[in-house]
């Protein structure tokens, strides 16, 4: 007799383990389908599968939740255990349907995991749902996950297997086919007659041997499985399957081959399972004075099957506890929550700066105040890493993962600056210096460009080795250039600072030019700027305003040139003695005194007009007799001494040659200066006379 314990909750499915072989198993018909598996090697000939009186090493895993072991069985609506026709392994006998329905995939699927080191077969129904069922009845989510483990044991004596039932998660019990409505329920009233809810048991197919678990049939099917259990743990549930029969524990007769007793039930010295009461057996015995029993300790059950509590000098660690010294006092190295005392236990103890039972963003969690650099970390506490001050591969000094771009220069993290994510002039964006040929543009740092190894200071490149965009003025003669000298680029150079060849006509005064006005530039007179990009000016062999002459190249200051080299016609004055000149001392030229050459370009001589050094006048004139002679000397008037008077006739001083018959004419000069030949004819009157005629001369000569 099976007896059921009533519990509240529902059993883990048993994942295959790390070892095992797991197979999603698949079938030729996804609803009603079986397909067979092998036992091996946990079931092999030398070690057969006995059941039924049989021996097998394969079996048929059929949809519908059940195994059999002669053949597949397809039929979908269960029936009663015993009441089917073979050997049957059913944990959750109902009709199951894997196809995708109304455009959803199903998410049902069936695992087989063979665990050859637990030395045991695991069949697990994972998510699947009742027959119709579509995403418009269900949405797919109305779903039972269930599982059947099988392991070889001795049972009574004989070599047998457990079949161990483990349900997670129930929801529907019946498909529409077995007369349940599209949630998979029974209508009221319909129970045994037209619908036709789960079976879980296991059947020998003899019409006889069999067991079937509490609820089976019913609409409490569900509800009994997940938190009932005839082994004390809820959802699990476990039936002895003897080669031959299965065991009669519960008649009130001990079979004493696998019996140890048998009181009809339960007693205080005699399990369910008619073997002697023990504490860890995992039969729950409450009658013998057992609270619980999970058959060792557990997080609900302590090893002497009592539920876990602190103070009661039973540690379970299971349960959480640290410590347990059958007290709920603290200070005595266990505190009344059972925890070892110490950092950690949230109690603020000797030597702890704070206990927030572990890290907070106040307390690190070896109950030392917060702080970075002091190698604890405390992520709480909003540090990323705490390298203890210094920086690493992997953290900053700040207790942050390095970051370029975060202000800190971490160098064992590859940083050699941080800008703080800006460009500057000495630390390039990612945190690496400034260098030309990069591959990286900093403009803060003067590059226009950089194309890394592609940096060149030849055609056709657009970026220079200087990391400088090519452009006029930089030394390489690029497309469109007609020169390019670099930094000699300029006025003062053969090449333009537009790149362009320096020309007369230009409108640019390049070396060797005086002047350049482009279009401006002429040969005509009035012009400042000559075709030839020199100004204008004497010598040009053009003739501009102001200028007598210009002969160019021919210009002299010599005699027989027309043309000077001031661009003034020769003459007088030029200082060049030209021919008909006499001399010609340019602007020395005077008509003064003492001067060797006239304005006339004739020299100093006399009869010029001007009274020279030696002359006693100079009338301009050679002719004697008009008061200055021809040579230049001052002529004095003779009075006539009237008729019959020899003028040249005196006593003392006659004129050899002048005829004493012939008488002078009144009023002329004689040559030479006045002079007396002794004393005057007729006494002082005749002197007298003679001086007042020399005066009145004189007056008139001026």
């Amino acid at each position: 007799m099976l007896v059921a314990s009533p519990v509240w909750a529902q059993a883990t499915i048993e994942p295959c383990p790390a070892g095992g072989v797991e197979t999603t198993l698949s079938f030729a018909l996804e609803d009603d389908g079986s397909t067979s598996v092998s036992l091996a090697p946990v079931f092999t000939a030398a070690r057969p599968f006995r059941f039924a009186g049989n021996d097998y090493t394969s079996m048929f895993v059929n949809i519908n939740g059940n195994l059999t072991f002669d053949s597949a069985f397809s039929t979908f609506t269960p029936t009663a255990v015993p009441g089917l026709s073979q050997p049957t392994i059913a944990p959750y006998f109902a009709d199951v349907d894997l196809r995708d329905r109304a455009g959803e995939v199903n998410p049902g699927e069936i695992r087989y995991c063979v665990d050859a080191v637990g030395n045991r077969v695991m069949v697990t129904w994972d998510s699947v749902v009742h027959y119709n069922a579509t995403a418009a009845t269900t949405d797919y989510t109305r779903v039972n996950t269930f599982q059947v483990i099988l392991t070889p044991r001795m049972i009574c004596g004989e070599a047998g297997v457990e079949a161990e039932y483990r349900y997670n998660e129930l929801v529907w019990y019946v498909g529409t086919a077995s007369g349940g409505l599209p949630d998979g329920t029974c209508a009221d009233g319909t129970v045994g007659m037209s619908c036709f809810p789960a079976v879980a048991g296991v059947d020998y197919g003899d019409t006889v041997t069999a067991t079937q678990l509490p609820g089976s049939l019913t609409t409490e099917v569900n509800s009994t499985l997940l938190t009932m259990s005839n082994v004390g743990m809820p959802g699990v549930w476990r039936i002895e399957i003897n080669p031959s029969s299965i065991p009669s524990c519960g008649n009130g007769t001990v079979d004493g081959s696998c019996e140890d007793c048998d009181d009809s039930g339960e007693s205080a010295t005699c399990d369910s399972d008619c073997t002697f009461v023990m504490c860890g057996d995992g039969l729950l015995n409450t009658t013998a004075g057992e609270t619980c029993d999970a058959g060792g300790e557990t997080d609900t059950c302590d090893d002497d099957c009592t539920p876990p509590m602190c103070g009661d000098d039973n540690l379970n660690m299971a349960a959480g506890e640290t410590c347990d010294d059958g007290n709920t006092a603290d200070d005595d190295g266990c505190s009344s929550t059972c925890q070892i005392e110490g950092c950690g236990d949230g109690i603020v103890q000797t030597g702890e700066d704070c206990d927030d039972a572990g890290e907070s963003a106040t307390c690190d969690i070896d109950c030392t105040t917060p702080m970075c650099g002091d190698d604890v970390l405390n992520t709480t506490a909003g540090e990323t890493c705490d390298s203890g001050g210094v920086n690493t591969a992997d953290c900053d000094s700040d207790c942050s993962a390095p970051m370029c771009g975060d202000g800190l220069v971490n160098e064992a993290a590859g940083e050699v600056c941080d800008a703080s994510g800006a460009a500057t002039a000495d630390c390039d964006s990612d945190c690496t210096a400034v260098e030309c040929g990069d591959g990286r543009v900093n403009e803060a740092a003067g590059e226009e460009c950089d194309d890394g190894g592609d940096n060149s200071d030849e055609l056709p490149d657009a970026c220079r080795t200087t990391c400088a965009a090519a452009s006029c003025g930089d030394g390489v003669l690029d497309t469109g250039e007609g020169c390019d000298l670099g930094e000699d680029n300029g006025p003062d150079s053969l090449c333009s600072a537009e790149c362009v060849p320096a020309t007369c006509g230009d409108g640019i005064v390049n070396a060797g030019e005086e002047c350049d006005e482009g279009e401006a530039n002429s040969d005509e007179p009035g012009a400042t700027c000559r075709t030839s990009c020199r100004s204008a000016g004497c010598g040009d062999a053009i003739v501009d305003p102001g200028e007598a002459c210009d002969d160019g190249g021919e210009n002299s200051d010599t005699v027989a040139d027309a043309c000077r080299t001031t661009c003034a016609a020769a003459g007088c004055g030029d200082g060049v003695v030209d021919s008909g000149e006499s001399c010609d001392e340019g602007d020395a030229n005077s008509d003064t005194a003492a001067d060797a050459c006239r304005t006339t370009c004739a020299p100093a001589s006399c009869g010029d007009g001007v009274t020279d050094t030696g002359e006693e006048c100079d009338d301009g004139n050679d002719a004697d007799g008009d008061g200055c002679s021809a040579r230049c000397a001052n002529e004095v008037a003779v009075p006539d001494a009237g008729p019959g008077v020899d003028a040249g006739t005196d006593a003392g001083n006659a004129d050899a040659g002048t005829d004493a018959g012939t008488p002078s004419a009144p009023g002329t000069f004689s040559g030479g200066a006045l002079c007396s030949a002794g004393a005057m004819g007729g006494g002082d009157a005749t002197w007298v006379l003679a001086i007042g005629l020399f005066f009145f001369l004189r007056r008139r000569r001026r």
